[in-house]
């Protein structure tokens, strides 16, 4: 069966798409920092994510067309963001693109490691999308006013399907 999507690093070329993104004002409101981010801020941001793959930042498309729809980023800490373009919001894309992102990932690494989710309590849709895509809670806690859920997700042979 073809995969729906695909991943590929982040370029340069990105840097506005992404930062778009970023600024969309559902990602703002579901974001630990809620503030807008500055175009200086992100091109600072962005030039050393990508020279230090810190995060390491993974452009989503559609495998039959290239289309980019979201972004994944996973950092030092295998905190794991991810976010989609406004258009394929509520279509179900989510849950299919996360799924095939953790095995993107875990092709690619090839050893045991865990992932792991951190989750406003509000964010419903993400919620739903990392525990069908098999993130396991791991507790609720609160920190600087935010209401949040970790999740873990264990790559490799560590029992995820």
């Amino acid at each position: 069966m073809k995969e729906l999507f695909r991943f590929r690093e982040a370029q340069e070329s990105d840097i506005w798409l992404l930062y778009n993104w970023a600024n969309d004002p559902v990602v703002r409101a579901m974001s630990f920092n809620k503030s807008k981010i500055s175009e200086e801020e992100h091109k600072s941001w962005f030039k050393n994510a990508l020279a230090c793959q810190n995060p390491m930042i993974y452009v989503a498309e559609f495998e039959e067309n290239g289309t980019a729809v979201g972004t994944v980023k996973l950092d030092q800490n295998q905190v794991i963001g991810i976010t989609l373009d406004v258009e394929y919001r509520g279509k179900g894309l989510a849950t299919p693109l996360l799924k095939r992102f953790l095995q993107f990932i875990e092709n690619r690494f090839g050893y045991s490691f865990s992932i792991y989710a951190y989750i406003k309590d509000e964010n419903f849709a993400s919620i739903s999308t990392f525990e069908k895509s098999g993130f396991q809670l791991q507790g609720n806690f609160e920190e600087k006013g935010f209401k949040f859920k970790k999740y873990e997700y264990k790559c490799g042979n560590d029992g995820n399907e």
